[in-house]
């Protein structure tokens, strides 16, 4: 119910509802880095990014955003909006396999083009890696509202793909190879003759 009075309010406040849209085949909004390697029980990052901004004269006045991401693989733990939107309503819903994100400027499109250059960050998406595996972070719903309310139309949605392994030997192995080490020492002690 939240998320439905945010999307009648974000449709209704920056105008989206109008029938044209603004189509700038050169924006791109992706998940960056792309392409991430972690061992299992690592913390990293994966932030939201809208591109190529200054070559369509835009900016940045409200967000609608789904991420899909593997939960099997990953968790979220938290998300940080940017400051890129200046003063802004925001809201996040989180559940597994989910973050839906929505941010409202209140600013005018004067001070947002203040505030944001060429790439604008919309926000971080902190992770921690709990299993093995390869999953990705996807961008499913990308309603973007830029110049005068009108939408924008990217030419790239991104993702990333996240590859999690387990680096830390388990305890059988850690036998192994210390018995190993232990047979080899006293084996040369013996070929030495220091008995």
């Amino acid at each position: 119910m939240n998320k439905i009075i945010q999307i009648v309010l974000l449709f209704g406040l920056v105008g989206l509802g109008h029938s044209s849209s603004a189509f700038a085949i050169n924006l791109e909004i992706n998940v960056v880095p792309a392409n991430q390697t972690f061992s299992v029980g690592d913390s990293f990052t994966a932030d939201i990014v809208v591109s190529d901004l200054n070559a369509s004269n835009e900016i940045v006045s409200a967000v609608d955003l789904d991420i899909s991401y593997d939960a099997a693989i990953m968790g979220v733990t938290s998300i940080l909006f940017d400051t890129s939107l200046g003063f802004s309503i925001q809201d996040d819903i989180l559940s597994s396999g989910l973050v839906e994100l929505a941010e409202i400027s209140l600013e005018l499109d004067s001070v947002l083009d203040t505030l944001q250059g060429d790439s604008v960050k919309l926000a971080s998406l902190f992770f921690d890696a709990v299993s093995e595996g390869v999953g990705n972070i996807n961008l499913l719903q990308t309603d973007v509202v830029g110049r005068n309310g009108q939408g924008i139309t990217f030419g790239t949605i991104g993702s990333t793909s996240v590859t999690v392994s387990n680096t830390i030997p388990n305890v059988g192995t850690l036998m192994l190879m210390l018995t190993g080490v232990i047979w080899l020492s006293v084996k040369r002690v013996f070929r030495l003759g220091l008995t």
